[in-house]
């Protein structure tokens, strides 16, 4: 943008400051026992000028004005023979070089703080396959506004006479900054996970997957200084799954879901949703790989599972499950049950 010197000490300049911080720690406590940690900060400040206009609607971008034929260079000068900035009076935009000298900036504040720790246990003492692993995380994003404006500014139509026609009547001295400023998104979220697995092949021919995870994520909006209560919404679900697969070819699985939210009145906040899923992988049977060889893998599979699909006011999040690590992946999606 070029630079438009200015009688006032402001600076609307398009920029965008960023500080990142982030660091990954892995701890080997014991043989059998694992810990990781990750932390990220982010800081940001993005800043640009104020762009208004007194048409009607409101203010436009700045690209719709000018391909929309109201802001083209034959509607009037851009400063006229006594500096003063030309205008036009009807719906027509402002003089875009006065608004970078006049109209002040916005500018926005972002912090956002993460950090995740999780570990995992092995517990090949009682059975080997065993483990239980856990997680937390904890994530706030909070952000401020602010800004300094000026609506309007005066703007002149230089007649033939020689003489100024003021485009705005009301409006021969230049009128005083307005300074604001405004929380934007203070929120704050924890997501606690405790996971027991368990995989084991028996016989070379017999694999025996499955595990239980309970989870809860608590959301809390901090309204701040707006006058509205804070809001918290809880997440809450334990999700289990088997799967049994014969010689690396045949698949059968079962996953549930028992979750729920407090959205919805006590009698009906939580659901039980359970998914069945078959497969068969035709590319480990001995007359697909003799006859079929310029295919590695090739399978059939089927599933079946409920959900509750709902319509609100405003949105919910229904959660994906996706079963890693199988032949055979299986998906749920779960949300909330009205």
């Amino acid at each position: 943008m070029t630079e438009v010197p200015k009688s006032e000490p402001f600076n609307n300049n398009y920029y965008l400051r960023r500080f990142n911080l982030r660091t990954n720690l892995d701890f080997t406590v014991t043989k059998t026992l694992t810990v990781k940690t990750d932390l990220r900060a982010n800081f940001s400040e993005i800043n640009e000028p104020n762009l208004p206009d007194v048409m009607t609607g409101g203010a436009w971008p700045m690209w719709r004005r000018i391909t929309s034929g109201v802001l083209t260079p034959w509607l009037y000068p851009v400063n006229n023979p006594d500096g003063s900035y030309g205008g036009r009076i009807g719906n027509y935009s402002l003089n875009p070089k006065g608004i970078l000298e006049y109209a002040g900036y916005s500018r926005e504040f972002n912090n956002d703080f993460n950090i995740n720790i999780t570990g995992n246990q092995k517990l090949g003492f009682i059975t080997n396959g065993l483990e239980i692993s856990g997680a937390y995380s904890f994530a706030q994003n909070t952000g401020f506004t602010r800004s300094l404006t000026r609506p309007r500014f005066p703007t002149y139509i230089y007649n033939e006479d020689g003489s100024y026609t003021p485009v705005f009547s009301d409006l021969t001295r230049l009128a005083q900054l307005t300074r604001s400023a405004g929380i934007t998104r203070p929120v704050r979220r924890t997501n606690k996970q405790l996971q027991l697995s368990y995989n084991r092949t028996f016989a070379s021919l017999h694999n025996v997957s499955a595990n239980v995870v309970g989870m809860e994520v608590i959301t809390r909006t901090i309204n701040g200084t707006s006058g509205q209560p804070n809001r918290t919404e809880v997440y809450k679900g334990i999700n289990g799954q088997f799967i049994y697969t014969y010689d690396n070819k045949y698949i059968v699985g079962y996953t549930a879901s028992y979750s729920g939210t407090d959205k919805f009145k006590s009698a009906q906040k939580f659901g039980y949703f359970p998914a069945y899923s078959a497969g068969w992988i035709l590319s480990e049977e001995g007359f697909f790989k003799d006859h079929v060889k310029f295919i590695n893998l090739f399978k059939i599979r089927g599933s079946y599972g409920t959900t509750a699909p709902i319509i609100l006011r405003q949105p919910i999040t229904c959660m994906w499950i996706a079963i890693q690590d199988q032949p055979v992946p299986i998906y749920l999606v779960k949300c909330p049950v009205v």
